[in-house]
């Protein structure tokens, strides 16, 4: 047994964001969905569909987990920060079942930015994720489960047990007031920092005319060409006049545009688009889908090297960047509509 460049780099992630070991609170998984004689995005637009029809909210509790400490002789004493767990419907666990960890991350991604779903699709997003044994600071509050459900009577025991920070109830009340101002920004937001990891077992006797192969074969010749931000197989960005002092004057330059190289070109020809736009969107890759979707042009200035210069309020190039990502997520989320 062998493991692809992407199962590599899966397990990479997996290793630094979840530390491995057993956990009870696994969810279950389903095997990869076969395509008989159905387009890969046919099938993906089912499983969105699928997932619509789930009663909502898909969750019925949230519990919090305190810090721990783990001895063990040869490897000492390990701590661990405390975590949220979501516990799903058994109508949402039976949609787990149907598919595998994979096909639903990248299917349900793109509806992230539906007012009616998108709290939905995090929270089973968030279910789907290893949280047992993270070494992190700080827990991964489910924010976007408060943001759409503030008025849902949750579990007094785990109202109890809230961090230490959100203890008092002045910082829980500003807190929770906060997350209640959720919208698409948020939604990205939580998106690209939380990115959601699986563990995938590569064999060659898998059927090969499934869901999952069709994504993993995306996600192997990507890694292969290991896209950065300066990456001249890939795309090679210019230098912006470090003279441009304001956000209108950068607008009103004359554009200059990455060259585009020819591994990205070859990447780009033997791929479906909208399947391969709709697997790079569920890796958060931005950069790469602004150029995947010939709309680096419109947005030229983010792909500069100096971007942003200096004297541009970074919060300016933060919401610039923000109509980017927005105009590529409705793109792909169109794709079933």
């Amino acid at each position: 047994m062998s493991l692809s460049n992407a199962h590599q780099i899966t397990i990479l992630l997996l290793v630094l964001f979840f530390v491995d070991g057993c956990t009870e609170n696994k969810p279950p998984s389903g095997p990869p969905t076969p395509l008989g004689k159905k387009a890969p995005m046919s099938v993906i637009c089912e499983i969105q569909r699928e997932f619509k029809k789930l009663s909502k909210p898909v969750f019925t509790k949230i519990k919090y987990h305190e810090p721990w400490t783990e001895s063990r002789l040869a490897a000492g004493t390990t701590h661990f920060s405390e975590y949220f767990e979501v516990f799903l419907t058994k109508e949402a666990y039976k949609f787990l079942e149907m598919h595998s960890p994979l096909e639903i991350s990248t299917s349900l991604s793109p509806l992230i930015i539906e007012d009616e779903n998108g709290a939905d699709v995090l929270a089973i997003l968030y279910a789907m994720a290893f949280h047992g044994k993270r070494r992190n600071l700080q827990p991964l509050f489910p924010g976007f489960i408060f943001a759409k459900y503030k008025n849902l009577p949750f579990p007094k025991e785990y109202l109890a047990q809230l961090p230490p920070m959100y203890n008092t109830p002045k910082l829980r009340d500003e807190y929770l007031q906060a997350e209640r101002k959720w919208d698409n920004e948020q939604r990205l937001r939580y998106l690209k920092g939380n990115q959601f990891s699986w563990r995938f077992t590569h064999d060659k006797e898998v059927n090969p005319k499934t869901l999952e192969q069709k994504i993993i074969r995306i996600l192997d010749d990507l890694a292969a060409v290991k896209p950065k931000w300066n990456n001249p197989e890939w795309f090679d960005s210019p230098i912006l006049d470090i003279k441009i002092r304001n956000m209108e004057s950068v607008l009103n330059a004359a554009p200059v545009y990455p060259a585009i190289g020819e591994k990205f070109r070859e990447f780009r020809r033997v791929h479906d688009s909208e399947l391969t736009a709709t697997v790079l969107l569920s890796r958060s890759n931005m950069m790469t889908l602004g150029v995947f979707l010939d709309i680096h042009e419109k947005y030229w200035p983010i792909y500069t090297r100096n971007w942003p210069p200096a004297g541009i309020p970074r919060h300016e190039a933060y919401l610039y960047s923000l109509e980017m990502e927005n105009e590529i997520v409705t793109t792909i989320h169109n794709y079933c509509n």
